[in-house]
């Protein structure tokens, strides 16, 4: 299970592109969320591959839940059959940033589980690997907390769709435990093919390469780049 925190763009932090595409708490026109790239109009869209099994409200800062899912083959993990890649993703209003970008941090580096509602069913699944997508708050002087030594610590893998994350975000999550899987070294736009790649990478069990050279691929198609223009965006780990 895959947990990402989408921090929505506000137009008082970067240019968001437009006036209402940065409106912090709209998450229907934001342009990390519900535009024509982003998070949940991307992932809704049939040809994405992706079963919805919720798309709910929240109290702020916590906007939308969105939680997909889709059948994997077994085959990378040693298993027969087919493994079910749940994904959940919240939109945290844009002007509660900081929390948001904390709170990836908190779940990366301590374990945490994420209750859904899935065909009226109330489950409640451990994730495995938790995301951030968004604007980098860190090149805005925002800092990490030291790890404590807390023994009840359990870290998952981790990535960080923001511009430069392997400067600002690496070195803090490899220090408390959470190992990035994905990282970038330059501008990017973090629009939902972005992390579409990444997610159906993981429930595919790629190495850290197989993830950036997935990921290199969907953002080269999208931005209309060069292979290796988009590569020089994506840290190499």
């Amino acid at each position: 299970m895959v947990h990402v925190r989408v921090a929505l763009c506000s137009n008082r932090q970067i240019d968001c592109g437009s006036q209402v595409a940065g409106q912090p708490r709209r998450p229907e026109t934001n342009i990390y969320w519900g535009a024509l790239y982003g998070t949940e109009n991307f992932l809704l869209k049939p040809k994405a591959g992706w079963t919805h099994v919720q798309n709910s409200p929240g109290e702020p800062p916590h906007l939308r839940r969105l939680v997909v899912k889709r059948a994997m083959s077994g085959q990378p993990w040693g298993v027969q059959g087919e493994i079910e890649l749940v994904a959940v993703m919240d939109a945290i209003a844009g002007d509660q940033i900081d929390r948001a970008v904390l709170k990836f941090h908190e779940a990366a580096t301590r374990g945490s589980t994420v209750t859904i509602r899935d065909a009226d069913i109330e489950r409640t699944l451990r994730v495995h690997v938790n995301g951030y997508l968004g604007h980098n708050r860190m090149m805005d002087g925002l800092k990490l907390p030291i790890p404590s030594d807390d023994t009840q610590r359990r870290p998952t893998p981790s990535f960080v769709l923001a511009c430069y994350s392997e400067s600002y975000f690496s070195a803090a999550l490899t220090a408390a435990g959470s190992r990035p899987v994905l990282m970038t070294s330059a501008l990017m736009a973090p629009e939902g093919y972005v992390l579409h790649a990444v997610l159906t990478a993981l429930g595919g069990n790629e190495s850290e390469q197989g993830i950036r050279q997935k990921t290199v691929a969907m953002y080269a198609k999208w931005q209309k780049l060069k292979p290796y223009q988009a590569g020089r965006i994506f840290a190499k780990r």
